[in-house]
C-alpha cells in the first residue's frame, strides 16, 4: 500500500511539473505579459482550492499541458500552461489586475493582450484551442468575437495606487458635501414652507382680530 502511494505522489507530481505556480512576486517576471510576452504565449488558470468547477477542469488542464509540451518539443506552439490561487494573499493583487471575477477562468495572454477562454473546459478542446495556430501569429487569429480580446493592464506603482486611492477619496469627498448641500436646501425649503405658513397664520388672525 506504501508503494501504491508513493508511486501516486511520484505520477502526480510528474504529471504537474509543466504547470507553472505564478503569484504577484514572479507573475511579470516569468511571464513578461505587459511588455509582450517574450517568454512565449500563457494559457493561465486562475483558481480557487475549493471551487468544485476548478477541481472538475485540473486533470484537464495538466494533461493539455503535457499535450502542449510534446507539441513544443517537436517544434509547435510555444504556449506554456500556468495556474494562479486568487485566494491565496500574494496573488490576490494579480488576480485584480486582470479583471478575474469568477472561477475559474482561464485567459490567453500574448503579445501584450489576453482573451478568456469560453470554450469547453477539457482536455482535448483546449489543446485544439491552443494548437489551431502558431505563436507567430496574433491573438486575433484565436477567436472570433475580437471585442472580447484586451490589453493587459500594467503592473500597478506605488504613485499608481496612491494616485487611484485619492481620487475615490476625492469622488467620496465630493459625494459627502453634494449630499450636504441638498439636505441644506431641502431644509432651507422646508423651513421657508413652515415660515410662511406660520406667518400667513398668524395674519389671519390679526385680521379677525
Amino acid at each position: 500500500m506504501k508503494c501504491l502511494s508513493l508511486l501516486a505522489v511520484v505520477l502526480v507530481t510528474l504529471a504537474t511539473a509543466d504547470v507553472q505556480v505564478l503569484n504577484d512576486k514572479n507573475f511579470e517576471k516569468i511571464t513578461q505579459a505587459t511588455t509582450g510576452s517574450t517568454t512565449g504565449s500563457w494559457f493561465i488558470k486562475f483558481y480557487a482550492p475549493w471551487c468544485g468547477h476548478c477541481k472538475n477542469v485540473e486533470p484537464h488542464f495538466i494533461e493539455t499541458s503535457n499535450k502542449m509540451s510534446a507539441d513544443l518539443a517537436e517544434g509547435g506552439n510555444n504556449i506554456l500552461l500556468a495556474e494562479v490561487d486568487c485566494t491565496n494573499a500574494n496573488s490576490k493583487k494579480t488576480c485584480k489586475r486582470l479583471g478575474v471575477a469568477s472561477y475559474p477562468t482561464i485567459l490567453l495572454l500574448m503579445q501584450g493582450k489576453m482573451v478568456e477562454y469560453a470554450q469547453k473546459r477539457d482536455a482535448e478542446h483546449m489543446t485544439q484551442f491552443l494548437q489551431q495556430k502558431s505563436d507567430k501569429q496574433t491573438l486575433e487569429d484565436f477567436v472570433d468575437d475580437k471585442d472580447t480580446i484586451k490589453d493587459i493592464p500594467g503592473v500597478p506603482t506605488a504613485l499608481g495606487e496612491l494616485m487611484k486611492t485619492l481620487k475615490s477619496d476625492l469622488k467620496e469627498m465630493y459625494k459627502y458635501k453634494k449630499n450636504i448641500l441638498l439636505a441644506t436646501v431641502a431644509f432651507g425649503f422646508v423651513l421657508g414652507w413652515m415660515t410662511k405658513g406660520l406667518m400667513t397664520s398668524v395674519g389671519g388672525k390679526d385680521k379677525e382680530e
